[in-house]
């Protein structure tokens, strides 16, 4: 098995399409950790903030 870090972020309904991340990972791999959620400022461009964490989980 190996442990993969994936990153995850939204701007557009962010709660909605983070949640919606995270249960299909979990549907794929099981058991999720996470980190904390972190609200960054979008960079490049304008827009509304972002919810950004990253998910590790077991896979082959």
């Amino acid at each position: 098995m190996v442990k993969a870090y994936v990153s995850v972020g939204s701007n557009i309904e962010r709660e909605k399409n983070v949640a919606a991340a995270l249960e299909r990972m979990k549907a794929e791999f099981g058991e999720l950790e996470s980190s904390r959620t972190w609200e960054t400022t979008a960079v490049g461009f304008e827009g509304e903030p972002f919810y950004n964490l990253v998910v590790a989980f077991e896979t082959e």
